[in-house]
């Protein structure tokens, strides 16, 4: 009777052997799929790497820019033109802003757009200035000077600022006009050089 309860026969196993059995032989079948899946996945990963390269590289021209176009279309650096009136302000002038000597210089930029630049001789880390958003009506002018943070200490001003200069071009070339901003407002004229 003992001998049926201590069952040492492996072709037929009592209840706790058999469900010993089954955890190792489940264990190992698991085993045996993970291992198999890690396989596949090594040899799968750089086929569909590799084979996904070849489709991109067989599309012609046509096709990569049919996919180009759907997804965005391509910004193109708009051309601007400078109106007719920004032309007869176009030079180097010798400027005069509340005492301070300076150098200006209006041109167009690359695109065709107004451009300028200002640098003070007597004020400030003596360093260019850009200036910015040009508007022109007729014989006047407004443009803007302006700093913020490492712009500021570049240039020399002790804080940020923002200038807004309005000028009228006289019948002998010369800038004459006011400036606002930045705790500060006063005349400036500039001579043509």
């Amino acid at each position: 009777m003992l001998d049926k309860i201590f069952n040492k026969n492996k072709e037929n196993p009592d209840l706790f052997e058999y469900a010993g059995l089954q955890t190792k032989e489940q264990k190992k079948s698991k085993c045996f799929l993970w291992i198999l899946l890690f396989i596949l996945l090594l040899l799968l990963l750089p086929v569909a790497f590799f084979s996904g390269m070849k489709i991109g590289m067989s599309k012609t021209c046509d096709e990569k820019e049919e996919v180009q176009e759907k997804q965005e279309p391509v910004k193109e650096e708009k051309i601007v033109t400078a109106p007719a009136a920004f032309s007869q302000f176009i030079g180097v002038y010798e400027a005069n802003v509340s005492g301070h000597q300076a150098e200006l210089r209006f041109f167009l930029l690359r695109n065709g757009a107004p451009g300028g630049s200002i640098r003070f001789k007597n004020w400030g880390n003596k360093e260019i200035e850009y200036l910015h958003s040009f508007r022109m009506d007729g014989d006047k002018l407004v443009f803007f000077r302006t700093c913020q943070a490492k712009e500021c200490q570049r240039i020399g001003a002790p804080h940020p600022f923002r200038q807004e200069y309005k000028a009228e071009i006289k019948p002998n070339r010369n800038l004459e006009g006011t400036y606002t901003g930045g705790q500060s407002a006063s005349s400036w004229t500039a001579r043509r050089m």
